[in-house]
């Protein structure tokens, strides 16, 4: 994404992965708990070992869909 000629690094963080980001801190605000923090914790973890995986989005229910561009 940010290697292609053309796309300012900057532009493309300002105008696609803030919003997305913003999106994902009123959804934990709305959402907080112990529960969910352990959740995020052992989600983390997993999504290292395996990063393709949709877990993440079955686990946690209303969480904001992640943009194409993000994929």
């Amino acid at each position: 994404l940010l290697s292609q000629p053309g796309i300012d690094p900057v532009v493309f963080y300002t105008e696609k992965i803030a919003p997305y980001k913003g999106e994902l801190e009123i959804w934990y605000q709305q959402h907080a708990s112990l529960w969910l923090d352990i959740k995020l914790i052992f989600l983390t973890a997993w999504v290292i070992v395996k990063p393709e995986s949709e877990l993440p989005f079955r686990w946690l229910k209303g969480l904001p869909e992640r943009p194409e561009y993000l994929k």
